[in-house]
């Protein structure tokens, strides 16, 4: 199946969802992504033991999707949001890729009101004409566009550690831990050097082990807090868009990877 990455030109925006000229966001924002040429594949070729030889799509820039508006691609997430989400990574990157030993745990101050957002929104911006795709991504856009509004209830936010130079961009997908049992919709970005994972109605039996950011946001936008980074612990690299031996997956269409181009 071929990856889709460009809407027409003039159409709904996935956020604000008024039909306009459509701009191209990239996924994460470039002062984010280290990755220039890539082979974006379908997750399940990404996945798969034998990678088909024709399988994926070439971009030279990066991972990218023509899905918003000028507006909320430069102005609300450019000016507003991805600024602390490029610093918030920078500051990891400078720990993962210092030559001193790492503690096994570090905080970092970030405006994690606005760092939720940015990450919000280029999940949005994932997958062509999805405006409102789904209760989990209606209510990520109402949480995006009203600052005033909480993060819903209901869903949860983990993030850890990503330290391989690949992405994966899922979004409305079906987990269930332990075989046909306890079903959850989950989204997820995952690049260096962080992954972000959504969890709507998570089940009280899971116990994910793993840090959540949800738990730290406020009504007041600028509000700062210290957010913990653990460097031990972390999940194996497929983890959880390849199901674990006792776990099911259910991937949307559009669930996709991106791997550096070989020359």
């Amino acid at each position: 199946m071929r990856i889709i990455t460009r809407g027409a030109r003039i159409g709904p925006c996935n956020i604000c969802g008024i039909t306009q000229a459509l701009t191209e966001d990239h996924i994460p924002p470039k002062g984010v992504s280290r990755l220039s040429q890539v082979v974006m594949l379908n997750l399940t070729d990404l996945l798969g033991v034998e990678r088909p030889k024709k399988s994926g799509r070439i971009s030279q820039n990066g991972v990218k999707f023509r899905t918003l508006c000028a507006k909320c691609n430069n102005e609300r997430l450019g000016i507003h949001y991805d600024p602390t989400l490029i610093s918030f990574t920078r500051e990891i990157r400078s720990y993962l890729e210092s030559a001193l030993h790492l503690p096994p745990t570090m905080y970092v101050p970030s405006k994690v009101n606005r760092l939720v957002r940015s990450v919000v929104g280029h999940l949005l911006a994932h997958g062509v004409g999805e405006h409102r795709a789904g209760t989990m991504m209606d209510e990520l856009t109402n949480y995006f566009l009203d600052e005033s509004t909480a993060f819903p209830a209901g869903l949860k936010l983990y993030y850890w550690i990503y330290p391989y130079n690949d992405q994966v961009l899922v979004k409305g997908a079906g987990l269930s831990l332990h075989y046909w049992n306890a079903f959850a919709v989950f989204s997820l970005l995952k690049f260096y050097p962080l992954s972000f994972f959504f969890v709507l109605d998570e089940p009280p039996e899971w116990c994910i082990p793993y840090d959540r950011l949800d738990p730290l946001l406020s009504s007041a936008i600028e509000d700062e807090a210290m957010v913990r980074i653990n460097f031990h612990g972390l999940p194996v690299q497929r983890w959880p868009e390849a199901p674990v031996d006792t776990g099911t997956v259910f991937h949307c269409p559009g669930a996709m990877g991106a791997v550096p181009r070989m020359p």
